[in-house]
């Protein structure tokens, strides 16, 4: 014996909510990422990061984290797309860690946040610092 497909109208008597077909809006993410640097022990830097004129360190609600990226460069980079390591930082601070070749080198970094749909955010300026 078969029973006919449930419909809309049967979920909605048994008390079973419809399957939602409303697409989601993708949301903007308007919060900037502010970062310090902190020179920590030989070849780490710990990058400590904000929501741009908070006092708290709490990432934004709903965001994974803040995208980090760097490099070891001989001049300032026009852009934090010529920065080529990366990684996605959730809770600060973060620490770089470095080889012992890269010790008096001087490294960039940028940070922009990431919400759970994988949206960035603006990147925030870039920040240098010689790697201890």
């Amino acid at each position: 014996m078969r029973f006919p497909p449930v419909n809309n109208g049967d979920r909605i008597a048994m008390g079973i909510p419809n399957h939602d077909t409303i697409r989601t809006d993708h949301k903007v993410v308007t919060e900037m990422v502010d970062f310090v640097l902190h020179l920590r022990n030989i070849c780490e830097i710990m990058v400590e990061f904000w929501i741009q004129g908070e006092s708290h360190k709490a990432k934004p609600q709903g965001f994974d984290g803040a995208v980090i990226v760097w490099d070891s460069l001989d001049a300032p980079p026009e852009s934090p797309d010529a920065l080529n390591h990366h990684t996605m930082a959730s809770r600060t601070p973060y620490e770089i860690h470095f080889d012992e070749a890269d010790r008096g080198k001087t490294v960039y970094v940028a940070a922009a946040w990431q919400n759970e749909r994988g949206i960035l955010g603006q990147w925030s300026g870039i920040i240098s610092a010689i790697v201890p």
